[in-house]
């Protein structure tokens, strides 16, 4: 999930640090990469306002989140 009052991504998992986590811009670019603190959380206050794609593995599990930093 996205939190924007903490502008953060949040990772809930059993082991969300065993998440890594790259940030993609629409058109396919990089923008940030990775792992979550050991609560979950993933800080994104680097990132310009605009759209963004999260995808994070841990190499079994698979997550996609699109949101937007306002």
């Amino acid at each position: 999930d996205y939190q924007p009052a903490s502008r953060s991504l949040l990772i809930t998992a059993e082991k969300p640090s065993d998440f890594l986590a790259g940030i993609f811009s629409p058109d396919g670019t990089l923008r940030h990469t990775g792992h979550p603190d050991a609560s979950g959380h993933l800080s994104l206050a680097a990132l310009q306002s605009g759209v963004y794609i999260a995808v994070a593995t841990d190499g079994t599990t698979s997550l996609n989140l699109k949101f937007i930093i306002k």
